[in-house]
């Protein structure tokens, strides 16, 4: 796969949506396939290979949908079982971990909260631009605090 400017996405991009009205990735798919098309080596058109890349996609879905209980004070929640290992500190960072090894292992919750701080950094650099944010955060602390 070769890397394309960002302008050529964008024009692209912008193609589809003028359109077609949205953006659609199955649109996107389609019109890539061309071997002429400027975004068509940012795609795996091996088959074998997309499908084991789309299997391993599966898998991890499968993994991330098992949900355990957590109750906290009053509160009881629903959380993941299984947390990526990129999160955790695993060597492997397509492997999951069991939260409760997490929660037993004093560098796996130090590396989980640097991805949390992570996370929240590139929430607030997705959404800071839009007048919500300040209310959404303001809110989030609210619920922290109860």
């Amino acid at each position: 796969m070769t890397m394309v400017a960002t302008s050529i996405v964008e024009e692209v991009l912008a193609d589809l949506e003028r359109r077609h009205g949205d953006v659609d990735p199955r649109a996107l798919v389609t019109e890539a396939s061309s071997e002429s098309h400027p975004l068509h080596d940012r795609f795996e058109w091996d088959d074998a290979r997309a499908s084991e890349s789309w299997r391993l996609e599966q898998a991890s879905a499968i993994i991330r949908s098992v949900r355990v209980r957590v109750v906290m004070s009053d509160e009881d929640l629903s959380v993941r079982k299984y947390y990526a290992g990129r999160d955790t500190g695993i060597s492997d960072p397509g492997t999951y971990r069991d939260i409760d090894a997490i929660r037993e292992d004093p560098k796996a919750l130090a590396q989980l909260e640097r991805s949390m701080e992570r996370d929240l950094s590139a929430l607030e650099r997705r959404y800071r631009h839009f007048c919500q944010w300040e209310n959404v955060v303001s809110k989030a602390a609210k619920r922290a605090k109860a």
